[in-house]
């Protein structure tokens, strides 16, 4: 298996259902007689000590068959603090909470586990029984018939809520801190927002704070692009200058935003300059990412389309989201279409 993964069977009696994992599982019998006739197309994932990650459906109907072990996959990533909080057996009031950046930690692991469960489900599941079968290890659907993202699955483990976009707020900030390659000018901002959110602090303003400073300083870096065109370095200058100074951090950011935006959808670059990626920005001005990054969000926004209601997101978005969203869409469709002919090519 993965590097993170070994195959064993486990006593059954060994493994700890903790009460942050355990749920209404609804009607195990479909399940139970699958795995009673087929036995497990996907183990049950569970930590060295025995705490099940994922699988708790599959551990019920084992038990409701009388079965002594189990095949299961143990994880050799995690954390012995995850471990202990995915192990326990009821709420202790007594223990002193965790803080929000010790839940985004968990929050992290736990989403990354449940994401490369789903993908080695499908692949158990290719040779195995249909998705969607019983016993396929697959969630169960909510009653809207919703798949339970990732994320979502995450932060009801820790914190027993939908608090998935503020988590990962935190981990965003936590990936900036440790990265080498950020300035120092955001390396500061970071530190700051990260010392005013631990232990208990407010995240979404200290986050777009953060934001702020990436922003600014991607403007920054436009206006001093010599492989720029003077038009769009000219009116990054004038939007700096145009930025609040002061107000609420989330108005100071959609201005921001929005600047970089007009900015970085200047004129493009004369013929003979730097290639320019989408956006008009120089590759400079850009990070890159790999192929290994580009799978895990597309992992993490697996069939997204499911989550929304169209007429809801038709209804709600104002003029602003509604363009980021067909701008991010028309991307990605171009995106695609350049990686296709590429692709193409190379198989030819």
């Amino acid at each position: 298996m993965g590097e993170n993964y070994f195959e064993t069977a486990r006593d059954i009696n060994d493994l700890v259902l903790g009460h942050r994992i355990r749920s209404d599982y609804g009607d195990l019998s479909a399940l139970t007689e699958s795995i009673r006739l087929i036995g497990f197309v996907q183990p049950i994932t569970i930590t060295p000590t025995g705490a099940v990650v994922s699988g708790g459906r599959r551990l019920q109907a084992a038990r409701a068959l009388g079965l002594r072990t189990v095949d299961v996959w143990v994880r050799t990533d995690i954390t012995s603090e995850l471990e202990l909080l995915l192990a326990e057996q009821q709420e202790n009031e007594n223990r002193k909470p965790y803080t929000r950046i010790e839940q985004a930690r968990f929050f992290d692991q736990l989403r990354r586990i449940f994401a490369e469960d789903a993908a080695l489900r499908q692949q158990a599941t290719r040779f195995g029984a249909p998705p969607g079968a019983p016993d396929s290890g697959a969630p169960a659907p909510s009653a809207t018939g919703r798949r339970t993202h990732a994320s979502e699955r995450a932060a009801m483990v820790v914190t027993g809520r939908r608090s998935d976009y503020t988590l990962g707020h935190i981990v965003e900030l936590l990936q900036l801190q440790a990265d080498p390659d950020q300035s120092e000018r955001v390396r500061r901002a970071v530190e700051e927002a990260i010392s005013l959110i631990d232990p208990y602090g407010p995240v979404e303003p200290n986050y777009l704070r953060v934001k702020i400073v990436q922003d600014t300083e991607q403007l920054q870096l436009i206006a001093g692009d010599d492989s720029l065109p003077a038009p769009a370095r000219d009116l990054a200058h004038r939007e700096l200058q145009a930025l609040p100074v002061t107000g609420k951090p989330s108005q100071v950011r959609e201005a921001a935003r929005q600047a970089l935006r007009r900015v970085t959808a200047a004129e493009q670059s004369p013929p003979g300059a730097p290639a320019k990626v989408a956006g008009g920005r120089s590759q400079a001005a850009i990070r890159i990412y790999s192929p290994r990054a580009l799978t895990g969000m597309v992992a993490e926004l697996d069939s997204w389309w499911l989550h929304y209601d169209p007429s809801e997101v038709a209804r709600t978005l104002t003029d602003e989201q509604w363009e980021q969203l067909t701008d991010w869409v028309q991307h990605t469709v171009r995106f695609l279409e350049e990686a296709t002919r590429l692709r193409n090519s190379v198989a030819a």
